[in-house]
């Protein structure tokens, strides 16, 4: 990870949340939040950035996606009806800002609040994924995997000085960090992601072929 470039695209990310209006649901996760709670740092070997946001309205990540998009931070993105990590009708899920090809990669992961989880997706992207398929029945027509994490850990948030700006964490980030990433604390030992909660998803417009399956 470009150090210098990874504090310039948060920032910038930051910027684009507050004139959306949606900072406030916005906030540290997965790599980045363990870097900011082990070392109140970023990671410098990690692949990319992560941030996360509440569960939001379709117009919200909307506004969000395009203060990002005209701040230069995506080479582009589909229309709605052509995006890969989208429920019917185009709405995101997900998505991936940069500031050029080489420069740090940052995710933005919006969560959805379904059976006393907050899940997020990329859409079927993760199926192909070996760390999924011996726990999965996926089956070839369904709509996406989800992963997700019991919404008590998100009941409360605390605010951070971290690489320059303050940053929300959820409150119980020690415990949140447990449940993505066992000895996170060990540097040495915690690093890959274990996920206790999946979900497939069969049709996003029938919430019966939602099947929990961990």
């Amino acid at each position: 990870m470009h150090l210098e470039s990874a504090r310039e695209l948060l920032n910038e990310l930051q910027i684009c949340a507050k004139k959306a209006g949606v900072q406030k649901k916005m906030f540290l996760g997965f790599g980045t939040l363990l870097g900011a709670v082990r070392d109140n740092a970023l990671i410098p070997y990690d692949d990319d950035l992560d941030i996360c946001f509440l569960p939001m309205t379709s117009g919200e990540k909307e506004k969000y996606y395009k203060k990002c998009l005209n701040a230069g931070l995506m080479n582009g993105w589909p229309e709605p009806e052509k995006r890969i990590a989208c429920k019917p009708g185009g709405e995101l899920l997900w998505f991936s800002a940069k500031k050029t090809e080489k420069s740090t990669r940052c995710c933005s992961w919006f969560f959805l609040n379904w059976d006393d989880y907050f899940w997020h997706t990329k859409g079927k992207l993760w199926v192909s994924d070996l760390h999924f398929s011996a726990k999965l029945k996926w089956k070839e027509n369904d709509d996406a995997i989800m992963l997700g994490a019991h919404k008590d850990f998100f009941k409360e948030f605390t605010v951070i000085d971290f690489e320059g700006n303050k940053w929300n964490i959820p409150r119980a980030a020690g415990a949140l960090l447990d449940e993505y990433y066992p000895n996170w604390f060990h540097p040495q030992e915690g690093g890959s992601s274990a996920q206790n909660r999946i979900m497939r998803v069969g049709e996003w417009n029938d919430t019966s072929t939602w099947t929990d399956l961990l």
